[in-house]
């Protein structure tokens, strides 16, 4: 159930947003059998009510509210469209984050979700499109579920302030995971392969990135840290030359003086 850290370790805000996880009850099931389920019904990328209906009894998972999970319903409602149908792309996503499987396999499973021809490479800009669906379960959608009715390790409200955080870095995060998921340097490289693909996965620290938890452990390391340098380097060029406001004062205080200079010498 979700990525190997002890918990003991984990913040509340982890725990609380991890024990709500759990009660989706993906982890049930293999990530094959999620991916094979969301692809039997569904259609033209999208899952209608009946589909849906299907697919949460085959494989078992929550979707009602309960007294463990009173937002689960708020929860999935997030990925529907005006018409009521479930958009397959983000729910796909998320079950194969959540459900049991190696990261070789939930590698695959992914790149293959968007890669409708087979054609075995994906460009970097459809890679972008990946990582905005795994930023956004993991660090928008699954902290939302937790509740101040089930009483967690951590109040909503500070769990509201964790996802600021992590909102924070998000961006600067992408970057280094764009580094990651192409198996290179970015501005070098403009598509990958499965084979690479899947090989940036034997390693056992990406290998986390493909469970919620380690993703935003992996958010709030790397762009908390780039987060905090830009920071810094404002506030030593604000010390050193002062804000922008400092500056135009500056000039105009300047420029006073100029004046003053001439009056003086006429």
């Amino acid at each position: 159930m979700g990525c190997q850290s002890s918990r003991e370790d984990l913040s509340k805000e982890e725990r609380a947003i991890m024990l709500m996880e759990d009660q989706l009850e993906f982890f049930k099931n293999t990530c094959k059998i999620v991916d094979l389920n969301f692809r039997k019904y569904s259609s033209n990328g999208s899952i209608n009510a009946n589909q849906w209906s299907d697919i949460t009894k085959s494989l078992g998972i929550k979707t009602r509210n309960c007294y463990q999970c009173p937002k689960v319903e708020e929860f999935y409602e997030r990925h529907r469209t005006s018409n009521g149908d479930y958009r397959i792309k983000p729910l796909l996503t998320l079950g194969i984050l959540m459900s049991s499987g190696t990261s070789r396999q939930k590698s695959k499973l992914l790149f293959e979700m968007l890669d409708p021809t087979n054609s075995k490479e994906l460009r970097k800009e459809v890679i972008e499109e990946m990582l905005g669906y795994i930023l956004d379960v993991c660090i928008n959608d699954l902290p939302a579920l937790v509740s101040n009715q089930t009483y967690p390790p951590v109040s909503e409200f500070k769990v509201r302030s964790y996802v600021q955080m992590l909102v924070d870095c998000r961006e600067a995060a992408k970057e280094k995971l764009l580094h990651i998921f192409l198996n290179g340097n970015p501005k070098e490289k403009e598509a990958v392969t499965l084979h690479e693909f899947q090989e940036v996965f034997h390693d056992e620290t990406n290998a986390r990135l493909f469970f919620p938890h380690g993703v935003r452990h992996f958010v709030l390391k790397n762009g908390h840290d780039v987060h905090k340098l830009e920071h810094k380097l404002r506030k030593m060029q604000e010390d050193n030359f002062g804000t922008i406001e400092d500056k135009k004062e500056n000039v105009e205080n300047l420029g006073t003086a100029e004046d003053r200079k001439e009056t003086e010498n006429k």
